[in-house]
């Protein structure tokens, strides 16, 4: 089995051989699938990943450990400090705009029109109302939405 330990409370030791866990940690395992570490290639399957939480007297069996790539009997793992940031302390400058979920009716007009125009243009051997009805489509689809807000805005 492939995992990584994550300590939250204290740093903490991991030897090769029996590990009895002093602390509540998290255990991050990356492959379950019996390679052993020095055989594994980094891949996972997401099916086998899963986090385990370990509590004080959990017990970890450590066969082979990699500190930084390089393989070692020992590690000593450091608690780092996280800076925490309220949400509320947050100032988004500018502060971005809400979708307001406006329908933009005047695409969907346009771009049903040019559907329609077109069908009727080919079935009639109409090439005038074939080209406009790809105009339709074209304005609505490459123009509708900058014509929609401008009429929003009248």
């Amino acid at each position: 089995m492939i995992f990584t330990p994550f300590y939250y409370t204290d740093d903490q030791t991991i030897v090769n051989g029996r590990n009895v866990q002093t602390q509540n940690s998290i255990v991050a395992i990356w492959s379950s699938n019996g390679v052993n570490l020095s055989g594994w290639d980094g891949s996972s399957n997401m099916e086998e990943c899963e986090l385990v939480t370990m509590s004080p007297g959990s017990e970890i069996y450590v066969s082979e450990m990699m500190m930084n790539g390089i393989v070692t009997d020992s590690a000593g793992l450091e608690l780092k400090d996280i800076d925490i940031i309220e949400g509320d302390a947050i100032d988004p400058n500018p502060v971005p705009e809400p979708n307001k979920g406006q329908t933009n009716y005047l695409q969907i007009i346009l771009v049903v029109i040019g559907i329609i125009a077109v069908a009727g243009g080919v079935v009639f051997r109409r090439t005038d109302i074939v080209i406009g009805g790809i105009l339709c489509l074209g304005i609505g689809l490459l123009f509708g939405t900058t014509i929609w807000d401008w009429i929003r805005r009248l």
